[in-house]
């Protein structure tokens, strides 16, 4: 359960200086970090459906475009349809790198393991030299 004395402290201080430390939270049952809202979701439902529906007619309206132009609005069409990807930090991705190679390891067999380890310390004997 909440403090809420915590809580009126925060949204005191809030009120006061207009800034909140990282992780402060006034609303802890609010939308979650990294959900689209409501109406986001909304609009790119309408969207794509607003496309299927007309599909044929954007077929044929892409085909009398020239091929520079039509790549260009496919492009375009496509920001509304398609999730966009987030790039991520290099320790992010080493990160992520680590913890599959760790549940790789975990399943591995112990042959397998040992030939691993012998192969990485021989490469590492070869650029030591």
């Amino acid at each position: 359960m909440r403090n809420n004395n915590a809580d009126t402290y925060s949204l005191n201080k809030y009120k006061n200086n207009m800034a909140l430390k990282k992780g402060v939270v006034l609303n802890p049952n609010g939308r979650p970090q990294g959900s689209p809202n409501k109406s986001t979701t909304e609009i790119r439902n309408a969207f794509q459906m607003l496309v299927s529906q007309n599909i044929e007619q954007l077929q044929n309206d892409l085909s009398e475009m020239t091929p520079d132009k039509r790549v260009s609005y496919i492009i375009k069409l496509s920001e509304f349809i398609l999730p966009k990807l987030q790039s991520l930090s290099l320790d992010t991705q080493i990160d992520l790198e680590y913890k599959s190679l760790e549940a790789l390891l975990t399943k591995a067999p112990d042959e397998v393991i040992e030939r691993l380890t012998q192969k990485i310390l021989t490469l590492k004997s070869l650029s030591d030299d």
